[in-house]
């Protein structure tokens, strides 16, 4: 008996609704819409997703000189707490003047190898746990909890190439010798095992693996949740009006556009969002990284001199009571205008974003007509 799915007259029912519900096995070729050719769609998919993929890097690369203002606030004990984003041009200004452009990406190939570092273990403890790398909204809550703690256990094992790099963005460029990638490698385990800084008011190492760990994963979550929310929302709004204009499944057709946008925005808000949120504890971590250690870090009250760290807080409650009891509720949110320019250029960069997409749809659609319009001429001949 020969296998109905090796004939070219018949072929599996390809609409949108669900084929076990339907009478009819198998759905005739000639009742068919033709499909495009593979090569027809080709070059506008890869230029969506090199775009898309291409933009996420684009925006972290951008976004370093921001996290390096916003972290060189956040361990000043000055008056200017930089709340919003015009007390910052003025600092900035004094702080280029006798520095290379290079400064404002001191740390940035360090932040790139601890993102590095994190990957690797995320993978290893993949292979040897089985816990899952990704998952989605219908996952089983087990999946979702063997994610998390994998997501825990990466972040706990490069806490110290983490926090090392953190070091690196807020100590002053030019004061402080410049690290080499060696030293990277070697400076968190030695301070991991205390055989660094001889200082009374060095936080251990130890010490802050598990608040960091927890800190990480507390703004993965929050990211990952706003970021699942948003795409839904935009998902139901346009099923919505696809549902208003009596569009069928078939005649839906997505452009560059409406597929690597949701993901982009998505991203967008959820970073801002977790941003805010976790800012507070943040400026705590980040105060109690830098305790202790020998750099000097900028002023950032006129930009135009250096100062050491001299914090002394005894853990990570009295760091924040005396935060708090000190400096005021507003010092957790110090170098925010940082975080406001940072996310103000990336919307920009989204809104260009948006119209090389729609340049990509609006081509990609012209050829869609160009090909129907051939499809039609030729069906209209007749055979000789």
């Amino acid at each position: 008996m020969s296998d109905p799915f090796s004939s070219s007259k018949y072929i599996p029912r390809a609409s949108g609704g669900d084929s076990l519900l339907n009478k009819e096995e198998f759905q005739s070729s000639n009742r068919q819409k033709p499909m495009p050719p593979k090569n027809a769609t080709q070059f506008p998919d890869a230029v969506g997703k090199v775009i898309g993929h291409g933009s996420v890097w684009l925006f972290e690369t951008m976004s370093h000189p921001f996290i390096v203002l916003r972290r060189s606030c956040q361990v000043s004990t000055g008056s200017t707490y930089h709340l919003t984003p015009f007390t910052l041009p003025t600092v900035v200004y004094q702080m280029s003047r006798n520095k290379p452009p290079a400064w404002v990406y001191k740390g940035f190939i360090s932040s790139l190898l601890a993102r590095g570092f994190n990957m690797v273990a995320e993978n290893v403890l993949n292979e040897m746990t089985n816990w899952p790398l990704a998952v989605s909204a219908y996952s089983s809550i087990k999946k979702q909890c063997l994610h998390l703690l994998l997501k825990w256990s990466g972040y706990l094992v490069c806490a110290p190439f983490y926090i090392t790099s953190f070091v690196e963005t807020v100590q002053s460029y030019g004061a402080n010798d410049s690290p080499s990638l060696f030293e990277f490698f070697t400076e968190g385990i030695t301070r991991l095992v205390g055989r660094t800084y001889h200082h009374t008011w060095l936080v251990p190492m130890w010490q802050l693996l598990v608040p960091t760990a927890t800190f990480r994963l507390c703004h993965y979550t929050v990211q990952q949740v706003v970021s699942h929310l948003v795409v839904r929302f935009i998902t139901e709004e346009r099923n919505r009006v696809l549902i208003g204009t009596d569009t069928s499944v078939d005649g839906i057709h997505l452009s560059q556009r409406d597929q690597v946008y949701p993901c982009l925005l998505a991203t967008f808000m959820s970073s801002l969002t977790a941003e805010v949120v976790m800012m507070p504890f943040e400026t705590v971590l980040h105060r109690l990284y830098v305790q202790g250690t020998r750099v000097l870090t900028d002023n950032m009250d006129q930009g135009t001199e250096v100062l050491g760290v001299n914090f002394r807080y005894n853990g990570i409650l009295d760091c924040f009571w005396q935060i708090l009891r000190d400096e005021g509720a507003s010092a957790f949110y110090k170098g925010f205008g940082a975080v406001v320019l940072q996310y103000f250029f990336h919307f920009v960069g989204l809104r260009l974003l948006v119209v090389v997409l729609e340049n990509v749809s609006s081509t990609d659609n012209k050829q869609g007509q160009v090909r129907k319009r051939l499809t039609q001429d030729t069906t209209k001949l007749k055979p000789l």
